[in-house]
């Protein structure tokens, strides 16, 4: 006589031919589960309370032992075209993974980045060993030796198994008043218990919506809120970032792994590091920025790049200056032994000779035409429109800066991005969202980007080897444009009082505001106190579980917007270096020292 079961997994009603036996063990057809059947005879009906259903955080119940022969029997073709779906797709996934990595010359290396520096057709002559081959542990000569040289990062230097010295977060004076910095201090507490729990076992907080870049984000976030570089949070996150950083395209996830990895200071992270960012500076336009997507870099054509990106670095710091107007005329190259031009200004990949000539040979033509490879005097004829946008430049020129610190040689891209932002400024001083040339409007996040190109511009000219002092005082009419356009977005500290007359926070914004803020270290912009008027927007809007949901930026997410309102309550830093050897004069006189 037929009777019913009910699963305790997922409460669906299941038939059985005959009343089952106490202890008998059933498969459930819908979730899968395997469960032992508790009475001596199923019920006829199903029970009306539902039991509880596993919560996220509960483990999946393991399968230990097979189902029974009737339950396997019946979904077996199921299983069958499942199976070979799966293997499907690894196949099709081990076929582009083996793509990227190209023929390896070595079957021991364990990770792309490994492989970078061991399949590299020409490697630096004073290259040191890899990991893995009987490199000296001792390095406190070499470490003590670059700490007091803080242009050790623009130089080249072979991968080496020395620490990367991990940037600070400094939140200038004034602080806030004790009782709200007390609020301040609770909301990042509570927003950093909201992002750990929200973590995947995989060590990402999401697996379809950008997981690589919804890896790092959280992960960068944790490192700059004061959590361990060896937490078990961070560990997996960084196990995930590399796993899924092996064929990423995605602009903003190269950009936000990279950050993740200079912030984490792990010196065997290096040459991943520079491969990401080969994968920027290959997808850089004409006009300077960057759009959604980078072509790959395959990894026999990562050493070829990287020996002509080398050979071709600005031997002088004045390759860099950016013209006043676009209509102006470039200044006269300086005639050879003058300053430090070292005979090499506008050096163009044809003037190459030896290794640097035969690695430009062996690129592909898409990698021989990317902007970094030409001189000013060509790069700089900017069009006056292209399909970049400014939030992708941002972030991929924020992650350029720190691949710099790795030794990647970035300074003409960055230049080139200096060069746009000073371009495509708008008539009322900010930015737009796309790349076009008149612009009539700006918006407050991409006017933040705009002022956060044009100071990596200044910091690359200033902290050029053949800068004769390495820190300046700066006067960019461009800039003071961009702040006074930048005030317009900000408010004052009291306004909106009462939450439900409260507009929704873009924290986005906050986050671009408080970088801007930070690397032209300024308290106010416009005379308003631009920290304290945040501060009070983002504590209105935490949830009671820590996070932040109440945003009006696209792709708005609450480990997202969780993510960027940390970052600006704890005055999160990325440009400190600038900052230290770059004064601006943003009203007309000197800055505060």
């Amino acid at each position: 006589m037929p009777a019913l079961i009910v699963c305790p997994h997922c409460a669906q009603n299941l038939k059985c031919d005959r009343p089952p036996a106490a202890g008998q063990r059933f498969c459930c057809p819908h979730c899968k589960a395997i469960f032992a059947v508790r009475g001596t005879t199923a019920p006829s009906t199903p029970p009306k309370s539902v039991p509880p259903r596993r919560t996220a955080r509960q483990p999946a119940p393991r399968r230990s032992t097979p189902p029974p022969p009737r339950a396997r029997n019946r979904f077996l073709p199921g299983m069958i075209l499942g199976g070979l779906g799966v293997m499907v797709c690894m196949t099709l996934g081990f076929i582009g993974y083996l793509r990227y990595l190209g023929p390896q010359s070595n079957s021991d290396a364990s990770t792309p980045a490994e492989r970078v520096v061991e399949t590299d057709p020409n490697p630096p002559s004073n290259s040191e060993p890899a990991k893995g081959d009987d490199a000296p542990s001792d390095r406190t000569a070499t470490n003590d030796s670059k700490k007091d040289d803080p242009l050790h990062y623009l130089v080249l230097p072979p991968v080496k198994n020395e620490p990367i010295p991990a940037q600070t977060v400094q939140a200038p004076p004034p602080p806030l008043p004790p009782e709200h910095q007390t609020k301040v201090d609770a909301a990042i507490r509570r927003g950093v218990e909201f992002l750990k729990a929200k973590q995947a076992m995989n060590g990402g907080w999401n697996d379809d919506y950008h997981p690589a870049g919804l890896t790092a984000l959280p992960a960068l976030t944790l490192l700059e809120c004061g959590v361990s570089a060896e937490a078990p949070h961070i560990d997996k996150a960084f196990l995930q970032a590399k796993k899924t950083s092996a064929v990423l395209q995605s602009t903003y996830e190269i950009a936000l792994i990279i950050l993740f990895l200079d912030r984490l200071g792990n010196p065997d992270d290096k040459p991943l590091i520079r491969s990401l960012a080969l994968r920027l500076l290959a997808g850089q336009t004409q006009a300077g920025g960057w759009s959604y997507q980078c072509p790959f870099v395959l990894t026999k054509q990562e050493g070829n790049l990287l020996t002509v990106l080398d050979a071709l670095r600005p031997a002088s710091h004045e390759e860099l200056l950016v013209k006043d107007a676009p209509d102006a005329p470039l200044p006269p190259p300086p005639e050879k032994g003058d300053g430090a031009m070292n005979g090499s200004s506008g050096k163009r990949p044809e003037d190459l000779d030896g290794k640097a000539k035969a690695a430009y040979a062996a690129l592909t033509p898409a990698l021989k035409r990317i902007p970094s490879l030409l001189p000013p005097s060509d790069s700089h004829q900017l069009p006056l429109a292209d399909h970049s946008d400014n939030s992708n430049t941002q972030f991929a020129a924020l992650a350029l800066w720190a691949a710099g610190r790795h030794g990647v040689p970035v300074e003409r891209a960055l230049a080139l991005t200096a060069a746009r932002f000073r371009f495509c400024q708008s008539i009322n001083g900010g930015w737009d969202y796309p790349y076009e040339v008149p612009s009539h409007t700006s918006t407050a996040s991409m006017t933040c980007a705009g002022l956060l190109g044009l100071g990596l511009g200044h910091g690359l000219i200033v902290r050029h080897p053949s800068h004769p002092t390495h820190s300046a005082m700066v006067d960019d009419a461009a800039i003071r444009r961009g702040m006074k356009a930048l005030a317009g977005f900000v408010g004052e500290p009291g306004e909106y009082a009462d939450k439900k007359d409260r507009p929704y926070v873009n924290l986005y914004y906050l986050w671009s505001l408080g970088r801007v803020g930070l690397l032209y270290r300024t308290d106010k912009i416009d005379g308003k106190d631009w920290y304290a008027w945040g501060v009070n927007r983002v504590l209105a809007w935490q949830e009671a579980d820590g996070s932040w949901k109440a945003n009006i930026y696209a792709d708005a997410t609450p480990i997202v917007n969780t993510c960027f309102a940390l970052l600006f309550l704890k005055r999160s830093h990325l440009t400190e270096d600038v900052s230290k050897a770059v004064n601006f004069d943003l009203e007309g006189k000197k800055v505060r020292e």
